[in-house]
């Protein structure tokens, strides 16, 4: 968990450095062109999946 949140506040820290104009600017991400500011977004919503499949699959096996 400790991990986990080291990533988040760096991965926020690096976004909260962006300016407008380089939250803009265009790149490919896995082939797909998209900007900054989108991949920002799908890392959240990438995280959201995993979390996701975590509650439904492996939660009810600890009796939680």
């Amino acid at each position: 968990e400790v991990e986990l949140k080291k990533v988040r506040d760096a991965t926020t820290l690096l976004f909260a450095s962006f300016d407008d104009d380089s939250l803009q600017r265009i790149g490919l991400a896995s082939d797909i062109q998209m900007s900054a500011l989108a991949f920002g977004f799908t890392i959240v919503g990438h995280q959201k999946h995993h979390w996701k499949i975590l509650a439904e699959k492996y939660l009810p096996l600890t009796g939680r």
